[in-house]
């Protein structure tokens, strides 16, 4: 037998092979859940991992979510986001990093029809690098980004979001959401330690703040639109 024949029985069998095990197999319903059905593996430890994990690997990349409730509105105000750069407790720098209307409109079913409500959360998504962090701001309304340098002062330092509680709005107050902080260093490793939720005035956000050499302090801060 020649080449060229062997090498055409080679290819026969080999198709042969494949429509033999494509229509050996039965048809069958694929009942299993939407997991099991993109996991079926479990290559991604998918019946196993929960939130809490995706959370922990979220950090790990330098991405953290941070949503505000801040309470509910009857009448039309303007928001103020502020961003406050702190050093050695020092203010050093105040910016409005952006202005919006606490009013929205959305749809059901059809553009045809639009519909208005008040805001009620404040979704602020941080990616932090070596150099900066970047903010991913989001209402109901609308979507901005926003960008915060370091000013490392030592080797080694780091800096480390945290929220702050009972952030319910008042008029004409500015109140934190969030701050950015600054490890300090206590002679031997740069470190940070301390409260995990804030309160402005408490004695464990005071010693925070007294420590960081340097801190960025995130606040909104709620007007009548007729002052704006």
């Amino acid at each position: 037998m020649d080449l060229i024949k062997i090498k055409r029985l080679i290819t026969f069998l080999f198709i042969f092979s494949i429509w033999i095990t494509s229509y050996g197999q039965k048809l069958k319903k694929d009942n299993r859940n939407q997991i099991e059905k993109e996991d079926g593996l479990s290559r991604f430890n998918s019946d196993k991992v929960n939130e809490l994990d995706i959370l922990h690997a979220l950090d790990f990349l330098g991405v953290q979510i941070h949503k505000f409730s801040f309470g509910e509105f009857k009448s039309d105000y303007s928001i103020d986001l502020i961003l406050d750069e702190y050093s050695a407790g020092n203010l050093v720098k105040s910016d409005t990093m952006m202005s919006f209307s606490n009013r929205y409109h959305y749809y059901i079913d059809s553009v045809d029809t639009a519909y208005e409500d008040y805001i009620n959360q404040l979704k602020i998504i941080t990616k932090t690098t070596d150099n900066s962090s970047i903010l991913r701001i989001q209402t109901y309304a609308m979507n901005a980004q926003k960008e915060i340098a370091l000013n490392k002062l030592k080797y080694g330092q780091f800096f480390t979001w945290r929220e702050y509680k009972n952030i319910q709005w008042k008029l004409n107050t500015k109140t934190p959401i969030l701050i950015f902080a600054s490890s300090w260093y206590d002679g031997r490793i740069n470190r940070f330690c301390g409260v995990v939720k804030l309160t402005e005035g408490e004695k464990a956000t005071n010693e925070l703040l007294n420590n960081s050499p340097n801190y960025f302090i995130i606040s909104y801060s709620v007007t009548n639109k007729k002052e704006k």
